[in-house]
């Protein structure tokens, strides 16, 4: 949001658009910043809109955004946005290419695609450096913060493996279907994205389940865990990404 308010100055976008908004918590967080005028929001789960529209009353933000149920390629029409948001949501299209072509086309000239999302490799099958950066920092806490938090009778594994594909694609066909190539689809449709990786090797999966046995005690280990991320980063190894493009005037 901060990135997105230094490229508008004092403007405000007029019409916005998100896909799997989940309750569209984000995007009330971009109405009440005055960064858009109003959302077009999609979502698939009838509870998640449900919560939505509450939360919008509650925020006094139901007239500036709209719930819809379904596909917002099949209603969304071409050069009719200022404004493509994915929150969380791009990593579940089976073709990332085609989403964020997509999202192109319905934009105006002049108008951005703004993703903040999983990057990570397709189907979660993480790289050898994410396994062993994860267990050598396992490896060296107490045994304090390996307790399973759902389940204190357990301990949390030091060693961490990839998922069985057929079993995520089992449980959920759309997770991480194609995001490893999200990037690589951002910078094919808008070269000039100002990109920033913003890790999660180290915070969302080597501190994963660990994070919920941390005490305020454990600030000066947190911080050194997430200096950890940021020299992960350098090496270009990141799970999450931020992008801020801007769709050619003509």
């Amino acid at each position: 949001m901060q990135r997105l308010q230094v490229r508008l100055g004092r403007d405000m976008l007029d019409k916005g658009i998100s896909v799997g908004c989940g309750t569209g918590s984000a995007e009330m967080d971009m109405l009440e910043s005055d960064l858009v005028q109003e959302f077009d929001v999609f979502e698939l789960s009838e509870i998640r809109i449900r919560e939505g529209r509450e939360l919008a009353k509650r925020r006094g933000l139901d007239e500036r955004i709209r719930f819809t149920s379904g596909e917002a390629d099949e209603l969304a029409r071409p050069g009719h946005y200022d404004l493509v948001f994915w929150g969380d949501a791009l990593h579940h299209m089976l073709d990332v290419h085609q989403a964020v072509g997509w999202s192109k086309s319905i934009l105006r000239p002049g108008g951005f695609f703004v993703m903040d999302d999983f990057i990570g490799p397709s189907r979660r099958q993480w790289t050898d450096f994410t396994l062993s950066m994860s267990e050598r920092l396992r490896n060296i806490f107490p045994d304090r913060l390996l307790v399973d938090p759902r389940d204190s009778t357990k301990r949390l594994s030091v060693k961490r493996g990839r998922p069985d594909v057929a079993l995520l694609i089992a449980d959920d066909p759309t997770d991480a279907a194609d995001s490893e190539r999200i990037l690589d689809a951002v910078r094919t449709f808008f070269p000039d994205a100002d990109v920033v990786l913003t890790g999660g090797v180290i915070y969302a999966f080597a501190l994963n389940d660990v994070l919920a046995n941390m005490t305020p005690e454990d600030a000066p280990l947190l911080e050194l865990c997430l200096l950890l991320d940021d020299q992960c980063i350098d090496r270009g190894e990141s799970l999450h990404a931020v992008a801020i493009a801007r769709k050619e005037l003509s």
